[in-house]
């Protein structure tokens, strides 16, 4: 007597085949492009990531030197874009050359400059815009015409910090007079300058004090004076964060 088979089985077709083929290759790809950390060769790789796919806090890092990056630099999504967040550059310019409405620089992260052998900490997310970090020298700030350091105190001058950078010295008229309103006293250099303008406090003679403002193009600027007017001014452990 004839056994018959308790299952009938059937090879699956061509069609068939191919498409299970396909739900699996798209099951693989979305949990790489949904891991915490993704992996890219070339800076038009990591360009080329958008979308929901990459949720912000997603971190993805470059596997070669590429577009002026050493192999090992990572970037953070965030905001919707990928921002540069630690590692190195060999050619910053390059890099800067390369960003995109996808990818920038995230504000406050350092890095290290190769070709310039220092330490960085970007201010911004559109790049071209950094500052040194890690020396302890102060840097001098040329008075404005007509201004000039007190014979006490520190010269104009600023230095890096974490975080931001300090700002000191004593400041007055060459002619002896009160500082007027709205005087632009110094300027700093494009390195120091705040993405934004930043208020402050500055005291002068007879416990007088005044409202002063750096600006974004680095003119140092003294508001109204608060109470009276005074020859002179100390801008003394004036800090300003990188923002």
């Amino acid at each position: 007597m004839p056994l018959t088979p308790m299952f009938n089985y059937s090879v699956p077709d061509d069609s068939v085949s191919l498409e299970l083929d396909t739900i699996i290759a798209d099951s693989v790809q979305s949990i790489e492009d949904n891991s915490p950390i993704q992996y890219v060769a070339t800076f038009a790789a990591l360009n080329a990531m958008t979308g929901t796919l990459h949720p912000n806090g997603q971190t993805a890092v470059l596997t070669a030197d590429d577009t002026g990056l050493r192999a090992g630099s990572t970037f953070v999504r965030s905001g919707g874009k990928w921002l540069f967040n630690t590692g190195a550059t060999t050619d910053l310019p390059t890099f800067y050359a390369a960003l995109t409405a996808n990818v920038g620089t995230m504000p406050g992260a350092s890095f290290y400059d190769v070709a310039g052998g220092a330490s960085r900490i970007f201010t911004n997310t559109t790049g071209n815009s950094e500052i040194l970090v890690g020396g302890n020298s102060w840097v001098n700030v040329p008075y404005a015409s007509g201004y000039q350091k007190t014979t006490y105190g520190d010269p104009l001058s600023y230095r890096f910090v974490p975080g931001g950078f300090r700002v000191r010295g004593h400041i007055q008229r060459t002619n002896g007079k009160a500082i007027p309103a709205s005087a632009v006293i110094g300027n700093l250099p494009s390195p120091a300058r705040p993405s934004n303008g930043q208020y402050f406090v500055a005291s002068g003679g007879s416990s007088a004090l005044g409202n002063m403002l750096i600006q974004a193009d680095g003119d140092i600027i003294l508001g109204a004076p608060i109470g009276r007017t005074s020859s002179w001014y100390s801008l003394d452990n004036v800090f300003l964060a990188i923002n």
